[in-house]
């Protein structure tokens, strides 16, 4: 007795795969290399004493890549925008398509055309095989008899995530992709009108056939073959209205056979925090301090939206910055920004008003003493045009008093019965 093993490289037909085996365990080497191919099925033949061999050998797939190693991975953050970028380290060809997720999200185009592809038939008796591959469930193909077969060829390779069929009558039908060259069972026995294969991993196929081994209903045929292939993404990729918090990006290289290998970054969505300003309203300049940005990041002070003053965040993130007041309401916000380029979300406002006090130079004379009345004149030198009006304060056993609001002209006041 003996054990013939056989390999079908790239789907080339069956060719002995080194001599016969007649020891226990049974083996044999292949090296795909010196076959050339990446898909490869593998079938051992048994042999009895007699010569009789297995009528009907069970057979493998296997498939050949050579490893990959993971992208290098990048996120940018600018307020609750990520940009995340990737550099392929592979040789080209070695990769078919990359993913990329936020956390279990997966980011980028939800889905992707249906690859053109020729199809054809065993045989037709009504709508062409073209019509199984349309997207359109309204239109169909069909024959009679089991053992009819219907495939499409595409007309480049495309990465599949899934396959879907939608029968016109049951049946017990087969699916098979088309690998490196050779036909691959992908689902058998189906008998549901409609049924949806995933692909996972996802492959590089060629083609898709369904071989119908039953015909209940004395016709087979089909309302349409789907291939849903990975929606592709490329690098830089932006993620917009991102949650606050530190999330884990993850890009995944895929190749044609299964093989996955993923390269990683964070992100971290934040704003910073302006404590409240302590003014009296009236000088300038005031501190403004916050807390919250990334520490030893840069941060800058913003007034409505002009950057006024960078600071330096300490180890814990708090910052402070000394600023000049403008006239009237100021609305002051932070934005920190890391040593890698990171932008945080601008702070809340915080707001400051500031009413400083006229420049103007006034000069008080007591012009006339009568009796308990008193006559007094000023005069009013510098910048007045911010002066609304004049107070006229009194002083007497040490208490003052407000005696009279003066308007923006006028320039003397009689205070009777001093």
């Amino acid at each position: 007795a003996e054990v013939r093993f056989e390999v079908n490289a790239g789907g080339a037909g069956f060719v002995p795969l080194g001599s016969p085996s007649t020891r226990f365990p049974y083996t044999a080497t292949l090296d795909p290399v010196l076959l050339g191919a990446s898909v490869f099925e593998v079938r051992a033949v048994a042999v009895d004493t007699g010569g009789q061999a297995d009528p009907a050998p069970k057979s493998i797939l296997l498939f050949f890549e050579q490893p990959i190693l993971p992208p290098s991975v990048t996120a940018r953050v600018n307020g609750e925008t990520v940009t995340l970028s990737w550099t392929d380290p592979n040789a080209p060809g070695q990769v078919a398509a990359f993913e990329a997720y936020r956390g279990t999200t997966r980011l980028g185009p939800t889905s992707a055309a249906a690859p053109p592809g020729v199809a054809t038939a065993s045989s037709t008796i009504q709508g062409p095989p073209s019509n199984a591959y349309d997207g359109s469930p309204s239109t169909y193909w069909y024959t009679s008899g089991a053992g009819a077969s219907w495939e499409v060829l595409l007309d480049s390779p495309a990465l599949a995530r899934e396959l879907s069929l939608n029968l016109i009558w049951p049946s017990n039908a087969f699916v098979y992709v088309r690998l490196g060259g050779a036909w691959v069972e992908l689902k058998s026995g189906i008998t549901s009108l409609n049924t949806t294969i995933p692909v996972d991993p996802p492959l590089l196929i060629e083609g898709a056939k369904v071989v119908f081994t039953t015909a209940p209903q004395f016709n087979v045929g089909l309302y349409e073959l789907a291939i849903r292939p990975v929606p592709p993404v490329a690098s830089p990729l932006t993620d917009t209205f991102v949650s606050h918090g530190t999330h884990e990006y993850r890009v995944a290289a895929l190749t044609a056979y299964g093989a996955r290998a993923e390269g990683t970054a964070s992100a971290r969505i934040y704003q910073p925090f302006l404590l409240g300003i302590a003014s009296n309203g009236s000088t300038s300049p005031v501190l403004v301090r916050g807390v919250g940005a990334t520490p030893a990041s840069s941060v800058a002070i913003l007034r409505a939206g002009v950057e006024i003053a960078t600071v330096a965040a300490d180890e814990s993130g708090a910052f402070q910055a000394e600023v000049a007041l403008q006239l009237g309401l100021n609305a002051f916000t932070a934005l920190a920004t890391d040593s890698a380029g990171n932008v945080s979300v601008p702070s809340y406002e915080t707001y400051v008003s500031y009413t400083p006090p006229p420049s103007a130079i006034v000069s008080l004379a007591l012009t006339a003493v009568e009796n308990a009345n008193v006559s007094l004149a000023f005069e009013v030198s510098g910048d007045s045009t911010d002066v609304a009006s004049y107070e006229v304060r009194r002083t007497s056993g040490g208490a003052t008093s407000v005696v009279a609001v003066l308007s923006a002209d006028a320039r003397s006041f009689p205070d009777a019965g001093v």
